[in-house]
């Protein structure tokens, strides 16, 4: 039987008491980036949790493993379903062209799903971007460049928007200084980040801030309920997720805002095209 991710990072979490610091510290960070462990080798895993290689070998072994390559197979087989190459890679039937289609026509039906969605969501999150003085975008591990194409583009029409990594050292500095005057927007899917989620679910509880949550239909499980709840369709059977939902949603955003109060938004992008223009940053 296919174990879930889920008993997977239980079976991790349940024998910590049992394990000595460097096996505690290997549990910790396999429990925590569950996804990432199915493509990485003993050796970066060890480095990641600072302790060695023969170390992350004991602690798989620990839970029930005969080694690290037995429980990666289980942790692999745990994941939604893999992408495009690796189903045909590992069945034998690779072929470029047809997966080339076969990705093409996915991207097409997502954006249909993105027409038949209920939009109200969207224009709640534009209105309340307009709103806040300050805008938190985080992120972790693929969804990285997803959230900060966001940031990049909605720092040129709005005054204050920074991108942070949700595993940043700085994050918690950030976290203690939010006010009601901010927003804090996490991304995650379609491998959902338990640090993002950590990060959420702490600010919900403490409600400093108002809180949005960008993720896909899916999920993930919440604790906690964010002010703002937006679920965007996905391409399910990719295990790289795929940006397109993101770009759509990132011109929406931006023209909605921009409609909203064209004047401010003109002025702010004449304030960093002159930034800009004074550093030199284009070439005519």
């Amino acid at each position: 039987m296919v174990k879930t991710l889920d008993i997977i990072q239980n079976e991790l979490l349940s024998l910590l008491h049992n394990l000595s610091p460097a096996l505690q510290r290997v549990a910790r960070w396999l429990a925590t980036n569950l996804p990432e462990a199915a493509w990485r080798n003993a050796a970066e895993i060890a480095r990641l949790a600072n302790t060695s290689e023969s170390a992350v070998v004991r602690c798989v072994q620990a839970i029930g493993y005969d080694g690290f390559l037995d429980f990666q197979s289980a942790v692999r087989e745990s994941l939604p379903p893999s992408s495009l190459v690796w189903r045909a890679t590992r069945s034998g039937t690779f072929h470029p062209r047809n997966s080339i289609t076969e990705i093409l026509e996915s991207e097409q039906n997502l954006i249909q799903r993105l027409r038949d969605m209920d939009w109200d969501p969207i224009h709640d999150l534009a209105a309340k971007l307009s709103q806040h003085r300050r805008i938190y975008i985080s992120a972790h591990l693929m969804t990285i460049p997803m959230a900060s194409h966001l940031a990049l583009h909605l720092h040129l029409i709005l005054p204050e928007v920074t991108f942070i990594s949700s595993d940043d050292p700085h994050l918690g500095l950030i976290l203690k200084s939010l006010t009601s005057d901010d927003l804090f927007l996490v991304m995650t899917f379609p491998r959902y980040s338990q640090i993002s989620l950590d990060i959420l679910e702490f600010l919900c509880v403490h409600d400093t801030c108002t809180t949005a949550l960008i993720t896909d239909i899916s999920g993930p499980k919440l604790t906690q309920s964010p002010d703002i709840l937006l679920q965007l369709p996905m391409v399910q059977e990719s295990f790289f997720p795929s940006g397109t939902a993101i770009m759509i949603l990132t011109q929406i955003l931006v023209r909605l805002i921009r409609d909203a109060n064209s004047e401010a938004t003109l002025r702010h992008l004449k304030m960093v095209d002159s930034i800009w223009s004074s550093f030199k940053y284009f070439s005519h």
